[in-house]
């Protein structure tokens, strides 16, 4: 502490804060946080995803005093907030999800930034996912159902769809275990997420991850087998995604620390139940990674900020041979399968094949694996003319692409996003741009095969 009055703050050991100080330790930390990184430039749109929680309230109101005329080096960045509704998958009704909404969007009223808020079942209607390999053709999609809500009292109420919040609970409930469902929403939520922010045109995502959950998320990750993901899942920026780069301007900060910037500003976060709200430490692989972070947090206070550091020194493996590598059709990282023999991921599918051969014995009438359709937008064999050939074609053409088994969706998904589908006692609503993508990648991959011994070496 470096003035005279009080402490009445101990962020760490020896170091104590009065309130004034512990405020200017704060806004600076956050800003140098994105200065450092010279990913931001002046008059870029920017979009902060604001949940209501503790860090996207407190991020929000940052951002807001950071753009202030009278403030030394004034962010010059242009906001935008973008809300989702989570609350068809949490159980929640349509007046609690109302009143929530209600309540993230007076925050955003307050400041008079742009708001856009949406639902997460809109992520059925996306007509793609913006990645890398959808820079020139998401032009084409389908646009994403969401609302505009600019500063005044004109909010147009719940954004939903009965149709596709059956298809979203349906997905769900057939999803069997708790650390699946949370992995699940948190696809479909980045998904939803670039999405819009493509189709708005920014280039650039803010999320409240704070130190406490990226250690966490270090944790759960390397535990699920997601470990070539952690410079993307844990970094400052994250851009998996192409053209919507994921930017994490909270991350040096612990929880504690958040929730005292909120209490001394007086900023009252919405509190929504997750799936392990009042569950056992043992309901999810996050929820136990939760408990054994924060107890070692507890007893060695730079337990998080170690994890952390750590994880940053971890680089994801590339071949510098491959031009482009391909990416996983859900969560968008460059596939971790592609490896050789020996290795644990290999022995990992062995054991499986020999479990799947060994229940095939015991129940020989046993249905075939599941298969999922995928719909059609048009009928190219229903009222047509005689002459019309190339749509018959067409229809030849694709009909593989038409039916897929949960193999045939696992061979273009990462290890830890294949547990997901493993989880699953259905596939059939997933979303439809998912499944399209990866028909796609799978039908390439069979044409590559098909021509590769006429193309020539690059030796």
């Amino acid at each position: 502490m470096k003035c005279d009055n009080k402490p009445v703050v101990v962020v760490r050991v020896n170091d104590a804060f009065c309130r004034e100080c512990f405020l200017t330790y704060f806004t600076h930390k956050f800003r140098a946080t994105i200065g450092k990184s010279k990913l931001v430039r002046e008059g870029e749109k920017v979009l902060l995803t604001v949940s209501g929680g503790q860090a996207s309230c407190a991020m929000l109101n940052l951002v807001n005093e950071g753009l202030g005329k009278s403030v030394h080096k004034r962010l010059r960045f242009s906001p935008s907030i973008l809300y989702i509704d989570e609350g068809a998958v949490l159980g929640m009704c349509l007046q609690e999800r109302s009143n929530v909404q209600e309540k993230v969007l007076s925050s955003a009223r307050k400041t008079g930034f742009p708001c856009f808020y949406s639902s997460l079942e809109m992520v059925m209607a996306c007509g793609g996912c913006a990645g890398a390999e959808d820079a020139d053709s998401h032009g084409d999609e389908q646009p994403c159902h969401y609302s505009t809500y600019h500063g005044v009292d004109d909010c147009e109420g719940l954004h939903t769809n009965v149709d596709m919040q059956r298809r979203l609970t349906s997905l769900f409930e057939a999803t069997r275990t708790i650390t699946a469902k949370e992995d699940l929403l948190n696809v479909l939520r980045m998904r939803l997420m670039v999405h819009i922010a493509i189709q708005e045109g920014f280039t650039k995502l803010m999320v409240g991850d704070t130190g406490t959950r990226l250690a966490v998320r270090v944790m759960s990750n390397v535990a699920q087998g997601r470990g070539s993901a952690l410079a993307l899942d844990t970094g400052f920026s994250d851009d998996r995604h192409g053209i919507a780069v994921l930017l994490r301007p909270m991350m040096d900060f612990t929880g504690k620390e958040i929730v005292m910037y909120n209490r001394f500003h007086d900023i009252r976060p919405v509190t929504i139940a997750a799936f392990t709200t009042k569950s056992s430490c043992a309901a999810s692989i996050t929820k136990l990674s939760q408990t054994f972070v924060l107890q070692l947090q507890e007893h060695f206070p730079s337990t998080i900020n170690t994890i952390c550091r750590t994880a940053g020194k971890i680089c994801e493996a590339t071949d510098l041979g491959s031009k482009r590598p391909a990416q996983c059709c859900m969560c968008k990282i460059s596939l971790d399968t592609s490896v050789v023999v020996p290795s644990a991921l290999q022995s990992v599918l062995y054991s499986q094949s020999l479990a799947t051969k060994a229940e095939e014995l015991s129940s020989p009438s046993c249905e075939s694996t599941p298969s999922l359709k995928v719909p059609a937008e048009t009928n190219c064999c229903e009222n047509t003319e005689p002459d019309g050939g190339t749509c018959c074609s067409q229809r030849r053409r694709d009909e593989s692409l038409c039916r897929m088994t949960s193999a045939d969706l696992c061979g273009m998904l990462c290890y830890g996003c294949r547990l997901i589908i493993h989880d699953m006692d259905s596939i059939e609503n997933l979303p439809h741009d998912m499944v399209k993508a990866v028909a796609t990648q799978s039908n390439r991959a069979k044409i590559k095969e098909e021509i590769l011994e006429f193309l020539l070496d690059d030796d």
